[in-house]
């Protein structure tokens, strides 16, 4: 019995051919429900379609100038008997792969999310046959890996800041391989603060700065009154709304994204200068750094950094002793 594929795939304008056993005379072929020729009897006007018998008790109709209206059914069928289908084939006419940007088929280039909630990317595309979509993600600026999913949406459970940020959809077609494309899909994490204390010293004899290690069990270290002391504040959070610092449980200056605000109705035993940094960790991060000196011995006690934007707040803190 002779096999032939049932799928005929074709760009438009290209030529299709169907094959059957069996001479012109015998047969007859269908598209869909239309008659295209009963034996030797052409009924189609559409002169696109020529019928020839080939060797070896074949024969071939082909259809030029496909067009996508032309996709359906075509069926060789016998004239004897009960006139039983000896080939069926589906044509195809592919249209070419295209990403659609409009009317809610692609997630689009910023998509904003909270922290331990649910988003979903999506890219739709067009195309016949349906391109293959792949996924991919990037672990770091210039390199993609597969992550594994097909289909036009990805979507992620449960995320974290420490997701990957950046997405991208690309579609592959068989019948295109020079038109795949690629949408790139952007993330927003929101997420609460995280606070970290870092402090140095500066002896009044010395010119660099020392890092101190804290005492975990104490949280605190003794330094002299004439020592200059440095705070970091390192607050990982996004969107950034404002930190304060606190001296013994009173805020004695709140930093915002626009200003730094003393507290007025608080004095201080001591003078300080603040600055603020932006560190290039993730792009993420804000360091906020109290040079201050001691102006008599009440400047010893508790400092702390609390941080807060509308997803929470968290502080840190450490106390500074007599030696």
């Amino acid at each position: 019995m002779l096999m032939w594929d049932p799928v005929v795939v074709v760009k438009p304008g290209d030529t299709a051919l169907f094959r059957c056993a069996g001479s012109q005379d015998e047969t007859s072929w269908f598209r869909g429900t239309e008659v295209l020729r009963d034996g030797g009897n052409i009924k189609i006007s559409d002169k696109r379609f020529t019928f020839r018998d080939d060797a070896d008790d074949e024969q071939l109709m082909a259809l030029s100038d496909t067009v996508f209206g032309d996709s359906n059914s075509y069926v060789c069928r016998s004239n004897t008997g009960d006139r039983e289908p000896l080939v069926a084939y589906t044509l195809v006419v592919s249209e070419p792969p295209a990403i659609r940007v409009t009317n809610g088929s692609f997630s689009g280039p910023l998509v904003e999310v909270n922290e331990t909630g649910n988003v979903s990317l999506w890219c739709n595309v067009t195309g016949v046959p349906l391109p293959r979509i792949s996924w991919y993600a990037y672990l770091n600026k210039t390199n993609p890996i597969e992550i594994g999913i097909n289909g036009p949406k990805l979507q992620i459970r449960n995320i974290s800041r420490y997701c990957p940020w950046r997405y991208y959809c690309e579609m592959e077609f068989a019948q295109y391989e020079d038109m795949t494309s690629k949408k790139e899909m952007n993330l927003t994490i929101n997420y609460s603060p995280s606070v970290v204390l870092q402090i140095s010293k500066r002896s009044t004899d010395e010119i660099d700065w020392h890092y101190i290690e804290l005492n975990e069990t104490e949280n605190s270290f003794a330094t002299n009154i004439t020592d200059r002391i440095s705070l970091h504040c390192l607050v990982d959070a996004r969107p950034y709304n404002s930190s304060t610092w606190l001296f013994n449980g009173t805020p004695f200056v709140t930093h915002s994204r626009v200003d730094s605000k003393p507290n007025i109705g608080f004095q201080v035993p001591f003078t300080y200068e603040i600055t603020e940094f932006n560190i290039a960790v993730q792009e993420h991060y804000k360091l906020l750094m109290v040079v201050f000196k001691f102006q008599t011995i009440r400047a010893y006690g508790e400092f702390e950094c609390q941080a807060q934007n509308a997803l929470g707040m968290q502080s840190a803190s450490f106390s500074i002793r007599e030696p």
